[in-house]
């Protein structure tokens, strides 16, 4: 759609600046260069669990609810942690850990994070006659700060934390799968599919010495679908509070869901 409005708008300007015979040969230049324009592909990726709800993507006991919201390019193990208890309850972060294809990494990973400030000391007064004269001394001071990152993250009752995670898909082919043909699916089960992930949280409930507590999201991709970009997004009239924003549209996604995460490729598989 871009493309086309892109072309029309060369060509109007072509015809105001350009002699017949130059319009027709930029034309046909313009016409061969939208014919061959390769076109956009997004495959798209179906998660499955076992042990939670796979509607609304959650966990929950009586203690504690994990909320999921797989939906971004590639996918992210990224979630919403909620303490549903009177108490607070503290994360082992080091201890917990995604794991991918059966490869474990540490959600606490040493991070230390380091910001400065910068002050101008600007003002000076001087009197002269009995009259004061303010003039910019130009000295600098500069302020520096580290935080580290805690093993223990701390949630406090009746309330919820993000836990950020970790990049899930690639874009998927095989001998017997063209990621480059529309309409193509391919399902999968626990056992062979491509890709598992798992989100493995050590945590304790009012203090250290209570009793750890351990919960385990297991997940895998249950399918994969191509689709081309005129099927993935479609164009929407923008609202405000009910009515339509004049002229102006954004896109949305067509197959959009929390349980889903896409990846797209611009390249043309013969």
């Amino acid at each position: 759609m871009n493309q086309t409005k892109l072309t029309m708008n060369l060509l109007k300007i072509l015809l105001l600046k350009s002699k017949t015979r130059n319009v027709i040969f930029y034309l046909c230049i313009l016409i061969l260069s939208f014919s061959c324009q390769l076109p956009s592909y997004y495959q798209l990726h179906q998660i499955k669990s076992l042990e939670i709800n796979n509607e609304i993507m959650t966990y929950e006991d009586n203690s504690i609810a994990i909320n999921y919201n797989f939906w971004s390019e590639f996918g992210s193990s990224r979630c919403l942690f909620t303490n549903k208890t009177d108490s607070i309850i503290l994360i082992n972060m080091e201890l917990s850990h995604f794991i991918y294809n059966g490869l474990a990494t540490p959600y606490f990973t040493n991070k230390v994070t380091t910001s400065s400030t910068s002050t101008l000391n600007s003002k000076s007064t001087t009197y002269s006659n009995y009259k004061p004269t303010t003039y910019n001394t130009g000295i600098m001071s500069n302020t520096s700060f580290s935080i580290s990152e805690s093993k223990i993250l701390i949630i406090p009752p009746k309330s919820s934390k993000y836990i950020n995670g970790f990049s899930i898909g690639y874009f998927y082919k095989n001998c017997d799968y063209n990621p480059y043909k529309d309409t193509m699916v391919k399902s999968f089960d626990i056992n062979n599919t491509p890709i598992k992930f798992t989100n493995l949280f050590y945590y304790n409930i009012g203090d250290l010495t209570s009793a750890q507590k351990v919960v385990k999201n297991n997940f895998y991709i249950s399918q994969i679908s191509t689709i081309t970009d005129q099927n993935f997004i479609k164009q929407s009239p923008k609202t405000d509070c009910g009515k339509q924003v004049y002229n102006y549209y954004i896109n949305v996604f067509n197959y959009q869901l929390g349980s889903r995460y896409f990846i797209k490729s611009n390249y043309q598989y013969n």
